[in-house]
């Protein structure tokens, strides 16, 4: 027994050693190997279009520019021009060109195919020169510096198709939901219709405030009848399912937009929508030269449609009773400035303008904000709490890239005492700050709650962004990466990776053990 005891203590203790040994050695190579700078391109070295800048049907575009990183390794390179104001190439939406690496130039080179003969006639600009390396990471962008100097490497494109500029016709008639009164189990369907002669209509949006916000409905006519329904319907019929998770309440229908194919556009206002909701809402900033006061203006209350948990309340329920001074006939009659509300409840939008910061706002009902509300907020600057907020960050989101900023939200009352929370949702809107202005990140808001964040229903649109809450406290915007937000951390597959290999090696170190066991009592 004492031999088998021993052999026993043997195995156990080879096994052990195997286990700190191996995941050590594999651990300490993956922390000193790892690669997480993205390659370097140097601009200064770009050339583009060797042959001029000004290129007819059939030419092509030759690039270079040196590209290095010391680490893994460059994996692949490419350019994309963008023609002017962002308007579509028919046939060939942009220039994209794949860079080889050229040993004797020591340049990462590429010719574009030939200019499409339906290439718009007009300016080209670069919008970006893209680097991978072997590890994973990517550089596309050096502080502005193709907008910069946009015009150094601007390409005029001849011979091709002029651009038009009729808008769309919306049919005012077939905007609408096919059902009205929803409840969970139940999908919406929301549709319309538009027509253009010349490009043909690409696609039509419908933007909506919702109890909780506001939301964006890109639409298109995925089985050629004329009508556009929501695009996610392509994949999955089930894109606009109302569940138990849905938002009770009203949902009311802002504007309707419709584009062609050269990106024309044309919106649709709902005459009896609130001026101010609409106008409040994030989207809003995008409709540019297409303001509430220049576009038509129609009785689009037949695509509105309420959530209840029995699906037994519509829209007109719920609608304000109308009087002189808000009563809507139908097209260019303005709107009403009442929210959609029960009419024993009457509700206005308030929007208060925050002191300490620019540009930032807070909007909501005067059922739950007052006029004479003051909103403060004020950059957090102080060390020991960054520090102590992104540590917090750091265990809460997995995708963090490192770039945050916090911020103090204080609400006061008329009388300057504070308000830490409120009988509903209000939005806040501000600019998004300069170290966050990253491409290719997901920005999102949290509220600091102790020792826990709180994630915030949040929108990043035209340079701003919003978030929806109830509460006045300490928020922190953060930088995520969207190629990681389902990805473990390097530390998590290492810890995983670790413990696989312990039970990998006692399994064997067990086997052998059981072995010696079985033979020592044969013997």
């Amino acid at each position: 027994m004492r031999g088998i005891g021993k052999k026993i203590l043997c195995g156990m203790t080879c096994a052990v050693m195997a286990f700190v040994s191996l995941g050590s050695v594999n651990l300490v190579h993956a922390e000193e190997s790892a690669d997480t700078t993205g390659p370097v391109i140097d601009y200064d070295s770009l050339e583009v279009a060797e042959g001029g800048t000004t290129i007819n049907v059939g030419d092509r575009v030759h690039i270079k520019v040196k590209v290095t990183d010391d680490q893994s390794g460059v994996e692949r390179v490419y350019i994309r021009y963008w023609p002017k104001d962002f308007e579509w190439i028919i046939g060939q939406e942009t220039f994209m060109t794949e860079l080889a690496y050229n040993e004797q130039t020591g340049y990462c080179e590429g010719t574009s195919s030939s200019v499409s003969k339906e290439t718009y006639n007009t300016q080209h600009y670069l919008l970006y020169v893209y680097a991978s390396d072997k590890a994973g990471n990517s550089t596309d962008d050096d502080a502005g510096y193709l907008e910069q100097h946009k015009d150094k490497y601007t390409i005029t494109t001849q011979g091709g198709v002029e651009r038009e500029y009729n808008a769309p016709i919306i049919t005012v008639s077939s905007v609408k939901v096919k059902k009205q009164n929803l409840k969970p189990g139940d999908e919406r369907l929301v549709q319309a219709s538009a027509t253009d002669r010349e490009s043909r209509i690409s696609h039509m949006v419908m933007v909506y405030k919702t109890p909780d916000g506001d939301e964006y409905i890109e639409m298109s006519d995925y089985d050629g009848d004329g009508v556009y329904t929501e695009l996610m319907r392509e994949w999955s019929q089930t894109s606009g399912q109302i569940t138990s998770e849905t938002e009770k309440g009203l949902y009311q229908l802002l504007w309707v937009e419709a584009y062609d194919n050269q990106l024309n556009r044309t919106i649709v206002y709902n005459a009896n929508a609130s001026v101010s909701d609409i106008k409040v809402s994030s989207y809003y900033e995008l409709v540019e030269d297409n303001t509430y006061e220049k576009c038509e203006k129609a009785d689009l209350s037949a695509a509105d449609y309420y959530v209840s948990a029995n699906g037994n309340i519509k829209p007109s329920d719920v609608y304000p009773k109308k009087t002189e001074d808000n009563v809507s006939t139908g097209t260019n009659t303005g709107a009403s400035d009442k929210n959609p509300t029960p009419a024993t409840e009457t509700t206005k939008q308030i929007i208060i303008s925050a002191t300490g910061e620019a540009n930032v706002s807070l909007s909501g009902t005067d059922a739950v904000l007052a006029k004479d509300n003051t909103l403060k907020v004020a950059k957090i600057d102080n060390k020991t709490t960054l520090n102590s907020v992104k540590s917090l960050i750091s265990k809460t989101v997995s995708a963090f890239t490192g770039n945050y900023a916090v911020y103090e939200f204080d609400l006061l009352d008329a009388a300057g005492t504070s308000i830490h929370e409120l009988n509903g949702n209000v939005q806040i809107t501000m600019p998004i700050p300069e170290n966050l202005k990253t491409s290719g990140k997901t920005l999102q808001v949290y509220r600091v709650d102790g020792d826990q964040l709180v994630k915030c229903q949040t929108t990043v649109n035209e340079g701003n962004i919003s978030f929806i809450t109830n509460h006045f406290s300490t928020y922190v915007i953060v930088e995520e990466d969207a190629q990681s937000l389902s990805s473990p951390k390097t530390g998590e597959f290492g810890m995983n990776y670790f413990l696989l290999m312990m039970f990998m090696v006692g399994a064997v170190a067990f086997g052998i053990v059981t072995y010696g066991v079985v033979r020592e009592k044969k013997n």
